[in-house]
């Protein structure tokens, strides 16, 4: 875990440094997406959403299976902390301050959920992977079905706590936002 949080903080600088030598983004843009959120199709967006996250989420656990596990975990965490990273440099050269506000706003509450399954992801990854070929205490070939099945079983409910998080993102989030936009 330890390792992830410096890939995230790696990531996160990269992404502070990246977003202020190319100057990115503004907050002009933000007020389009506050005017966009009561005219857009709300199912249509969550569907959008959904698709878009869950790809992630089966590669991130498909990858977790195998040998590739941890570079893809440390990977996507540096990833997560360059998004972050512009995401915040942006609204701070726009806004200053304000923009701690909007950022709540644009990431919570979806995003506590999303840090909840990926924090699940990482422990369960990196505790348990697949074995190809486990033996018993008797030299016979052990039958990876019950893991295959316990491991199916637990991206499923990934999938339902990842799609809560979605819901939230879509319904909820929009609403936050506009809140925190009339604020400012």
């Amino acid at each position: 875990m330890k390792k992830l949080a410096m890939c995230f903080g790696f990531g996160l600088i990269v992404g502070t440094i990246t977003a202020n030598i190319l100057k990115m983004g503004s907050v002009q843009e933000l007020m389009n997406y506050r005017v966009s959120l009561w005219t857009i199709n709300r199912a249509e967006l969550f569907f959008y959403i959904w698709k878009q996250r869950i790809v992630s989420l089966l590669v991130i656990w498909l990858m977790s299976l195998t040998i590739f596990c941890k570079p893809v975990l440390y990977g996507y965490s540096t990833y997560c902390g360059f998004s972050a990273g512009v995401m915040i440099s942006m609204l701070t050269m726009d806004l200053g301050i304000k923009s701690i506000l909007v950022y709540i706003g644009l990431s919570c509450p979806h995003g506590m959920v999303y840090l909840v399954v990926w924090l699940i992801l990482i422990a369960k990854s990196l505790e348990e992977n697949l074995k190809f070929e486990e033996i018993d205490a008797y030299g016979r070939k052990k039958s990876r079905k019950p893991q295959l099945i316990r491991w199916g079983t637990f991206f499923l409910i990934l999938v339902v706590i990842f799609s809560i998080g979605v819901g939230m993102e879509t319904f909820l989030s929009p609403w936050i936002v506009s809140k925190v936009l009339t604020i400012l």
